[in-house]
């Protein structure tokens, strides 16, 4: 995740806020951030969605060694005006379609960038 803010605590606390511990225990970590193969970043979609969470950019990745290799980011475009819940769904829309793109290579992993309601 990559959540406007650099406190660690407040990150893990946000984390654990929205995803179940067994969700963020099966990420991998690189360089201190989780990222998911396809069908776990897929869930993990859902689920922040379900929480009223926006997916506001993917990153997809390889590992190499402890560290990410940067591929490719999501580039969806979504209007401001929408209500909170439209934009909501249409970044996860975006989220998912860009995931399903880039993930059919077996090493693929996903990061993401995320928004509360009160931050747009």
């Amino acid at each position: 995740f990559i959540l406007e803010t650099q406190d660690s605590s407040i990150r893990k606390q946000f984390e654990r806020k929205f995803l179940p511990n067994e969700h963020i225990n099966s990420a991998i970590i690189l360089c201190g951030e989780l990222a998911w193969p396809k069908e776990v970043a897929i869930l993990t979609v859902t689920l922040l969605k379900e929480k009223g969470i926006a997916v506001t950019g993917v990153e997809y990745w390889e590992k190499a060694g402890d560290s990410p290799r940067w591929l490719a980011s999501s580039k969806y475009e979504i209007a401001s005006v929408l209500s909170w819940p439209e934009y909501v769904r249409s970044c996860a829309e975006g989220a998912v379609d860009f995931i399903e793109r880039f993930g059919h290579d077996k090493s693929a992993l996903f990061n993401f960038t995320i928004a509360e309601e009160n931050s747009r």
